[in-house]
């Protein structure tokens, strides 16, 4: 008898983690996914890490010059940011890789047709309404419209929690966003990143379109003002513009991350702004490692303290970056660069890996081994280190 592991949600990382289960688990799998079709997938362009377009690859047969046009998406080579210093610079992608920007909405639809193709006898979709899971004795017990089935996992990619209990909330800079669309053609090969008065703002180009998202603090900054300054910056009519405005916490969760045989990822897991992309990658990562523990060549307390090392390190870098400021002399900025410095100093972590660097350099570059510091390897960190002018790694 065959086992079965069912994905709840198609939003981009359901979509992924049902790809990464297709393509990891033996014949012996099936791969089931459940969504309901009611809840709309937030379409506003999205970039990604180098992660996705090899997960997309391997579980879909993506292949960006055969198949880019299905989900409108251009390649990424780099994040641009404007406005953190006098001097714009590009965080550049290392060779030989890419990453890309595609439009969310068209992400299931896409690979839901692939998978079909690629494992006939593996894969199912099911639309419809989860009513419960639970875990029963080596299994876990989906109640999907009425109809009661069991699966030897469940992996919940289904959104945002409804209880935060069990959750840690971090300190960060942003709370809000305000989300449009520019219905024309993006004509660069880069993520925008740029710095405003308020906070930062991030640009996506799509083949047929471009999507923008004003990132801001709605606790200094008033959504009116918002998009008052989004409409300048881009040169907009406020009037015949559409926004859409989102509200959100950085969080994540270590402790209800693995519940019996229910396992959680995508905003289930963590939900961070999308500085560098970094989301996705994290919900790839953990699907390797759940991949492992399912194989039975991980243990759970490893696989629990391998993501936390790698959430802590994300929120350092975030912090690292921001704690400089910008060109702009603002309530934000000011209250922004106070708290970062804060927490970056007293983040052991931090402190620890570059003075580690700075004391072994040498037999490092000797051996031809970089030390890693996630969310990037130490060249990327490098390279942040100097544009920003920080200088920590000497």
């Amino acid at each position: 008898m065959r086992k079965k592991i069912l994905v709840i949600g198609a939003g981009s990382g359901g979509v992924i983690t049902t790809g990464q289960m297709l393509e990891g688990l033996d014949t012996g799998w099936e791969v089931h996914n459940v969504f309901d079709p009611s809840i709309p997938i937030l379409g506003v362009g999205e970039a990604t890490s180098t992660i996705v377009p090899t997960a997309l690859f391997k579980g879909a047969d993506f292949i960006f010059a055969r198949d880019a046009h299905h989900l409108d998406s251009t390649i990424k080579l780099s994040v641009k940011y404007v406005n953190w210093r006098k001097h714009d610079f590009h965080s550049y992608i290392l060779p030989a890789s890419y990453a890309l920007h595609f439009d969310n909405t068209k992400l299931k639809d896409f690979c839901f047709m692939r998978y079909k193709e690629i494992y006939p006898y593996k894969f199912k979709s099911i639309e419809g309404t989860v009513d419960y899971f639970k875990n029963v004795p080596d299994a876990v017990e989906v109640s999907i419209n009425g109809k009661i089935s069991t699966y030897d996992y469940v992996i919940d990619c289904s959104g945002f929690p409804k209880d935060f209990t069990g959750y840690v909330t971090e300190d960060l800079p942003l709370n809000h966003a305000i989300a449009t669309q520019i219905q024309k053609p993006g004509d660069w090969n880069y993520t925008y990143h740029t710095a405003h008065k308020n906070g930062w703002m991030f640009g996506i180009p799509l083949q047929s379109r471009q999507g923008w998202g004003y990132m801001y603090n709605s606790d200094i900054t008033s959504k009116e003002e918002a998009i008052t300054d989004m409409c300048s910056i881009l040169k907009i009519d406020e009037k015949e513009t559409k926004f859409r405005e989102f509200a959100f916490k950085p969080y994540y969760t270590i402790d209800k991350l693995i519940d019996g045989r229910i396992l959680k990822n995508g905003n289930q897991y963590m939900f961070f702004e999308p500085m560098e992309a970094m989301s996705m990658e994290y919900y790839a990562g953990l699907n390797f490692r759940y991949l492992f523990m399912i194989r039975g060549s991980m243990q759970k307390q490893r696989l629990l303290q391998l993501t936390k090392n790698d959430v802590n390190s994300l929120i350092m870098f975030y912090r690292f970056i921001y704690h400089g400021g910008s060109t702009f002399n603002s309530e934000f900025w000011n209250i922004t660069k106070e708290k970062t410095k804060y927490y970056l100093k007293h983040t052991s972590n931090f402190a620890a890996c570059v003075d580690e660097y700075n004391k072994n350099k040498e037999n490092l570059l000797k051996s031809g081994k970089e030390m890693i510091i996630a969310p990037f390897d130490v060249a990327i960190w490098k390279r942040f280190d100097r544009e920003l002018g920080y200088l920590y790694f000497k």
